[in-house]
């Protein structure tokens, strides 16, 4: 018998952080942010992201998918 299951560990991360009574502003850093799967995550609860992405065609992508969250995100081109 083959069993598949799939797991997406960014909402089990999510939901703990949801769940967690933390004090003061919430600061996610994602180093190799690559398109932004977690920092949209993350800009959805609220969070300030600083996203780190050196490769050009992913830190277009991530600049358009969080253009919505502007005043939140802070992108960096190193790596």
């Amino acid at each position: 018998m083959n069993w598949r299951s799939q797991f997406d560990e960014i909402e089990l991360i999510k939901m703990y952080f949801q769940r967690a009574k933390l004090p003061g502003e919430k600061v996610l850093i994602d180093v190799g942010a690559h398109v932004g799967w977690v920092s949209m995550a993350f800009l959805d609860l609220g969070w300030k992201v600083i996203a780190f992405e050196p490769e050009p065609d992913n830190l277009k992508d991530l600049i358009q998918r969080s253009e919505s969250y502007s005043k939140q995100i802070q992108i960096v081109q190193k790596a």
